[in-house]
């Protein structure tokens, strides 16, 4: 009966959390939304973010390729994303036109926003439940706890968004995969993985 209970209990919770997502995402305050799941006052699945981001990822990669072809981008162009928005790192006569376009397209800017930020809380969900496992076989807790913080660097620092003819990408993605493997490395250890 407290088995039952307590799934009643779970189910109830994530009934309220899917509530709490869909409407930040239908009232387009997807930002304040991601903002909660950051803190940890809203709790997600790592498969529900990781949804999230595909989505947003495919979305973002068919409005890129279309303006790519649109403004004949074939050079390598990075922006930093941060609360602020988005801020080119090189400024050029190449992607003058890229940069005019995207400050003035709100829609895509928020794209991009959004999509860096679930990236990064995907890789930040993904180095949690590295950290469990870390955990679980017996790793040493100052190595967890150091595995967590660099891990929460991706979380903490400016992501940055590359876009050119070939396709985009933030530096958050696989930021946990390095780590793991750097750790590894370093050590001499495949227990990280």
């Amino acid at each position: 009966m407290e088995a039952l209970s307590e799934k009643s209990k779970q189910n109830s919770q994530l009934g309220l959390t899917y509530a709490t997502l869909n409407a930040g995402l239908d009232e387009g305050k997807i930002d304040a939304t991601l903002n909660k799941i950051d803190s940890g006052e809203l709790s997600l699945d790592s498969g529900i973010l990781s949804n999230y981001l595909e989505f947003n990822q495919q979305k973002l990669a068919s409005q890129l390729s279309s303006l790519a072809k649109n403004l004949g981008v074939e050079n390598e162009t990075s922006f930093l994303v941060d609360e602020e928005g988005l801020s080119i790192i090189e400024p050029s006569d190449k992607n003058q036109r890229l940069t005019r376009y995207i400050e003035k397209d709100d829609n895509l800017r928020e794209l991009i926003s959004q999509t860096s930020k679930l990236s990064q809380l995907v890789e930040w969900e993904d180095a949690k439940t590295q950290a469990a496992i870390l955990t679980e076989t017996g790793v040493v807790e100052e190595k967890v706890q150091h595995f967590l913080l660099q891990s929460r660097e991706v979380v903490n620092n400016t992501n940055t968004f590359t876009f050119s003819q070939d396709g985009f990408g933030f530096s958050s993605d696989g930021h946990t995969k390095r780590i793991i493997e750097s750790t590894s490395e370093d050590t001499g250890d495949n227990s990280n993985q």
